[in-house]
């Protein structure tokens, strides 16, 4: 699942340090490449960083459960059947439909819950970036330059807002086929996946229902 996502099917209320870490494992591997957490592999006596990884085994295991579910193959396999009878190639279509599936997930979400986003950005401007690094350096992860950067940029720029917006997950999804070798989508390619993506919405509100209850 994606950032959206994590944070609609498996938020706290009043617990913003739990509600960073359903995201955190995604957040530190964009901010630092190579990075992976093991929250599972690490005692915490800090209550508050308990909470970090307690959100974090939370992502873990709504991701494994998310990437076996019928529905995300179903609308994987829809996805890539729709790239390949569109005439227009897109290499490694099956990885580009899986980032995508996600993406539309997060999309349909903030289209249905305007504010889904601006609540996630509200809780985490009550964070401390000493206590999140804290966390990460018991997890023997030290890049703290590469993460506060990324930190910054992602409260600045608040991107998630944009999801709304199918050129902006199709910005964010040229972004990450990018930086694991793929070329950046011709404008042929863009208008074949904008035709996808709407395929997909209209997937979405029953395949909502029945992920919320394979979670539950």
């Amino acid at each position: 699942m994606n950032f959206l996502a994590h944070y609609y099917f498996d938020k706290k209320t009043g617990e913003p340090y739990y509600n960073l870490g359903l995201l955190l494992p995604d957040l530190t591997r964009n901010f630092i490449k190579g990075a992976r957490l093991k929250p599972e592999s690490t005692y915490l006596q800090n209550p508050v960083e308990k909470q970090i990884s307690l959100g974090c085994l939370q992502h873990i295991q709504s991701d494994k459960v998310f990437h076996s579910w019928s529905g995300f193959l179903n609308l994987m396999d829809l996805s890539t059947e729709q790239m390949r009878s569109s005439g227009i190639s897109i290499k490694r279509d099956w990885f580009v439909s899986h980032i995508l599936v996600e993406l539309v997930i997060d999309q349909w979400l903030l289209r249905k819950h305007p504010s889904l986003a601006i609540e996630l950005y509200t809780d985490f401007e009550s964070l401390d970036i000493e206590v999140i690094l804290g966390f990460l350096a018991h997890l023997e992860i030290n890049n703290f330059e590469s993460f506060e950067k990324g930190w910054k940029h992602f409260m600045e720029v608040r991107y998630l807002e944009s999801y709304v917006k199918t050129e902006s997950i199709l910005y964010a999804l040229d972004r990450i086929c990018t930086k694991v070798g793929l070329d950046p989508f011709t404008d042929r390619q863009k208008t074949s996946l904008q035709i996808v993506v709407d395929v997909l919405l209209n997937q979405m509100s029953d395949q909502i229902i029945k992920l919320k209850r394979e979670l539950q």
